[in-house]
């Protein structure tokens, strides 16, 4: 090689290396440039959620566990009577007996008929407020 064809040789290269550096630099900024748009967009959204935390902070002391308590159950209560005990028989290993006898429920004639009458109640209730409104 001459002269010449080295110093081409070297300028190519040393116009590569350059190319390189440029790219290396402008991605380097795309990178920053993006990154403080990602952190100014999150400055925004802080005040955002410091308010949402401010306001579950004062919902979540204005919970008062025995009066809510009493809401859910006052909401939900239905009145109904809850069913007899059932009566079973308990078998010892090895006793002799007749299983169908002690699988047969206890006469239903023995436990009392409770009528509900909470849902009428509850009517009722509601259209006395009516009338008083």
């Amino acid at each position: 090689l001459n002269i010449s064809g080295k110093s081409n040789v070297l300028f190519q290269t040393t116009k590569k290396i350059l190319i390189c550096i440029a790219n290396i630099y402008f991605r380097g900024n795309f990178v920053k440039d993006t990154l403080m748009q990602s952190i100014k967009a999150e400055q925004q959204i802080v005040p955002i959620i410091v308010k949402c935390l401010e306001e579950m902070e004062r919902f979540v002391n204005e919970i008062d566990p025995v009066q809510d308590t009493q809401l859910i159950i006052e909401r939900y209560k239905t009145g109904n009577v809850p069913p007899a005990d059932i009566q079973f028989q308990e078998l010892m290993p090895g006793a002799q007996g007749d299983k169908i006898k002690t699988m047969q429920k206890k006469s239903k004639g023995s436990i009392p008929h409770q009528e509900n009458l909470f849902p009428r109640k509850r009517e009722l209730e509601k259209k006395i407020s009516a009338k008083e409104e």
